[in-house]
Protein backbone atom coordinates (compact mmCIF):
# COMPACT_ATOMS: atom_id res chain seq x y z
CA UNK A 1 0.00 0.00 0.00
CA UNK A 2 2.96 2.67 0.99
CA UNK A 3 4.55 1.77 -3.12
CA UNK A 4 1.32 3.28 -4.05
CA UNK A 5 0.87 6.00 -2.24
CA UNK A 6 4.42 6.98 -2.99
CA UNK A 7 3.99 6.40 -6.73
CA UNK A 8 0.79 8.45 -6.53
CA UNK A 9 3.27 11.21 -5.01
CA UNK A 10 5.72 10.95 -7.68
CA UNK A 11 3.15 10.87 -10.45
CA UNK A 12 1.49 14.23 -9.06
CA UNK A 13 4.97 15.57 -8.62
CA UNK A 14 6.08 15.21 -12.14
CA UNK A 15 2.62 16.52 -13.05
CA UNK A 16 3.33 19.45 -11.21
CA UNK A 17 6.83 20.59 -12.42
CA UNK A 18 5.70 19.48 -15.93
CA UNK A 19 6.80 22.32 -18.79
CA UNK A 20 4.34 24.60 -20.10
CA UNK A 21 3.25 23.78 -23.35
CA UNK A 22 1.81 26.00 -25.67
CA UNK A 23 -1.56 26.18 -27.58
CA UNK A 24 -1.15 28.49 -30.12
CA UNK A 25 1.89 30.57 -31.98
CA UNK A 26 2.29 33.14 -33.80
CA UNK A 27 5.57 34.77 -35.63
CA UNK A 28 5.60 37.55 -37.38
CA UNK A 29 8.59 39.34 -39.08
CA UNK A 30 8.36 42.46 -40.28
CA UNK A 31 11.65 43.76 -42.76
CA UNK A 32 12.46 47.49 -42.45
CA UNK A 33 15.56 48.23 -43.80
CA UNK A 34 18.61 46.06 -43.45
CA UNK A 35 16.80 44.74 -40.30
CA UNK A 36 13.72 42.41 -39.84
CA UNK A 37 11.77 43.22 -36.45
CA UNK A 38 10.76 39.35 -35.14
CA UNK A 39 7.66 39.16 -32.81
CA UNK A 40 6.44 35.35 -31.41
CA UNK A 41 3.13 35.51 -29.29
CA UNK A 42 2.72 32.00 -27.48
CA UNK A 43 -1.05 31.28 -26.38
CA UNK A 44 -0.56 29.44 -22.86
CA UNK A 45 -3.42 27.57 -20.53
CA UNK A 46 -4.38 29.87 -17.46
CA UNK A 47 -2.53 26.85 -15.39
CA UNK A 48 0.95 26.91 -17.56
CA UNK A 49 0.89 30.65 -17.67
CA UNK A 50 0.57 30.77 -13.83
CA UNK A 51 3.57 28.20 -13.09
CA UNK A 52 5.53 30.34 -15.75
CA UNK A 53 4.40 33.46 -13.87
CA UNK A 54 5.78 31.92 -10.42
CA UNK A 55 9.39 30.95 -12.12
CA UNK A 56 9.33 34.48 -14.30
CA UNK A 57 12.76 35.29 -14.16
CA UNK A 58 13.81 31.41 -14.80
CA UNK A 59 11.92 31.23 -17.74
CA UNK A 60 12.52 34.23 -19.40
CA UNK A 61 16.39 33.39 -19.53
CA UNK A 62 15.32 29.81 -20.97
CA UNK A 63 13.18 31.74 -23.59
CA UNK A 64 16.31 33.92 -24.64
CA UNK A 65 18.39 30.89 -24.39
CA UNK A 66 16.38 28.95 -26.51
CA UNK A 67 15.76 31.84 -29.14
CA UNK A 68 19.58 32.03 -29.60
CA UNK A 69 20.64 29.08 -29.18
CA UNK A 70 17.61 28.93 -32.55
CA UNK A 71 18.19 31.77 -34.65
CA UNK A 72 22.14 32.08 -33.57
CA UNK A 73 24.25 35.55 -34.11
CA UNK A 74 20.95 37.12 -35.51
CA UNK A 75 19.65 37.64 -32.37
CA UNK A 76 19.70 41.15 -31.37
CA UNK A 77 18.00 42.69 -28.60
CA UNK A 78 15.66 40.13 -27.24
CA UNK A 79 13.01 41.07 -24.85
CA UNK A 80 10.29 38.82 -22.90
CA UNK A 81 7.21 40.08 -21.67
CA UNK A 82 4.03 38.24 -20.33
CA UNK A 83 0.59 39.09 -20.56
CA UNK A 84 -1.37 37.54 -17.53
CA UNK A 85 -4.39 38.70 -19.15
CA UNK A 86 -4.36 37.30 -22.81
CA UNK A 87 -2.40 34.23 -21.09
CA UNK A 88 0.27 34.74 -23.15
CA UNK A 89 4.00 35.37 -23.63
CA UNK A 90 5.55 37.90 -26.59
CA UNK A 91 9.44 37.52 -27.28
CA UNK A 92 10.77 40.66 -29.50
CA UNK A 93 14.38 40.75 -31.27
CA UNK A 94 15.70 42.17 -34.02
CA UNK A 95 17.44 39.75 -36.81
CA UNK A 96 20.58 41.33 -38.22
CA UNK A 97 22.53 39.87 -40.67
CA UNK A 98 20.04 38.47 -43.10
CA UNK A 99 19.65 41.15 -45.70
CA UNK A 100 22.42 39.43 -48.34
CA UNK A 101 21.32 42.55 -51.00
CA UNK A 102 19.52 45.82 -50.98
CA UNK A 103 15.94 44.87 -49.64
CA UNK A 104 16.66 41.08 -50.12
CA UNK A 105 16.58 39.08 -47.18
CA UNK A 106 17.57 34.85 -45.95
CA UNK A 107 15.57 33.22 -44.15
CA UNK A 108 17.17 30.13 -43.42
CA UNK A 109 17.94 31.06 -39.80
CA UNK A 110 14.05 30.94 -39.44
CA UNK A 111 13.50 27.87 -41.83
CA UNK A 112 16.58 25.71 -40.83
CA UNK A 113 14.51 23.57 -38.24
CA UNK A 114 11.36 23.80 -39.89
CA UNK A 115 9.76 21.14 -42.25
CA UNK A 116 9.19 23.37 -44.84
CA UNK A 117 10.43 26.46 -46.90
CA UNK A 118 8.80 29.36 -47.99
CA UNK A 119 6.94 27.67 -50.62
CA UNK A 120 4.78 26.59 -48.39
CA UNK A 121 3.44 29.66 -47.34
CA UNK A 122 0.36 31.95 -49.22
CA UNK A 123 1.77 34.54 -50.97
CA UNK A 124 0.30 38.24 -50.83
CA UNK A 125 0.96 40.98 -52.53
CA UNK A 126 3.63 42.42 -49.72
CA UNK A 127 3.89 39.10 -47.80
CA UNK A 128 4.07 35.48 -47.12
CA UNK A 129 1.78 33.56 -44.44
CA UNK A 130 2.07 30.11 -43.23
CA UNK A 131 -0.98 28.48 -41.64
CA UNK A 132 -0.30 24.95 -40.12
CA UNK A 133 0.72 22.53 -36.94
CA UNK A 134 4.95 23.12 -36.53
CA UNK A 135 6.39 20.59 -33.42
CA UNK A 136 1.84 20.04 -32.74
CA UNK A 137 1.57 23.69 -31.98
CA UNK A 138 -1.13 25.65 -34.51
CA UNK A 139 1.42 27.86 -35.91
CA UNK A 140 0.62 31.15 -38.13
CA UNK A 141 4.44 32.43 -39.79
CA UNK A 142 3.87 36.41 -41.20
CA UNK A 143 6.40 37.69 -43.22
CA UNK A 144 5.79 41.52 -44.17
CA UNK A 145 7.45 43.49 -46.41
CA UNK A 146 7.34 47.28 -47.77
CA UNK A 147 7.21 46.19 -51.27
CA UNK A 148 5.82 43.60 -53.72
CA UNK A 149 7.77 40.50 -53.44
CA UNK A 150 9.64 37.65 -55.17
CA UNK A 151 10.79 34.21 -52.86
CA UNK A 152 11.80 31.17 -53.96
CA UNK A 153 12.78 28.63 -51.00
CA UNK A 154 14.65 30.50 -48.32
CA UNK A 155 15.06 33.96 -50.08
CA UNK A 156 12.52 36.92 -50.77
CA UNK A 157 13.03 39.95 -52.69
CA UNK A 158 11.30 42.94 -54.19
CA UNK A 159 9.40 41.96 -57.32
CA UNK A 160 10.52 43.13 -60.88
CA UNK A 161 7.68 45.41 -62.71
Amino acid sequence: MTWIMVLLLLVATVQAKSTPQRLKETIEVRAQGDTLHYKEVSLYSKQDLAQILKEKEGFKSTVIASLKKRYGWYVSTPKVMLNEEESTVTVQCLIKGAMYAPKSYDFHWLLKDLPFDLYQFKQQRKGLIYDGIVGGVPTIIKLQFPYELAHCHEHAWPRWK
